[in-house]
């Protein structure tokens, strides 16, 4: 299930790399996550403990699984989450880009 995954981590990651506007690549990674990867139904950034900064369209009760990777250093910087209604979406490699994407967002957000 990963080739998906990759693909869309691929596009964010070409996006957080030629565009400097900060609201408009968190939302192309939620959007991205969320039309390009089938088994992604809600995608969110969160940054600090606040709720979402940007989210996609969310019906809380449908949801199974639910994943989230701190945003730069640790999770007090933010998040990425991502939420599946099927009971087996996630593979490991899955969870490895996702970190990435969010590791990246993290380099982007916070660099020095």
């Amino acid at each position: 299930m990963s080739i998906a995954t990759d693909i869309a981590a691929i596009k964010i990651v070409a996006e957080l790399e030629k565009n400097n506007k900060h609201p408009r690549f968190l939302e192309e990674t939620v959007h991205t996550l969320v039309e390009r990867v089938n088994y992604i139904h809600y995608a969110a950034l969160h940054l600090g403990d606040d709720k979402p900064i940007v989210a996609s369209d969310c019906d809380e009760d449908e949801y199974i699984g639910s994943l989230s990777f701190a945003i730069g250093e640790n999770e007090d910087n933010g998040k990425l989450v991502v939420r599946t209604k099927e009971t087996v979406a996630f593979d490991v490699t899955d969870l490895s880009t996702l970190q990435t994407v969010a590791d990246r967002i993290g380099a982007r957000l916070f660099a020095h």
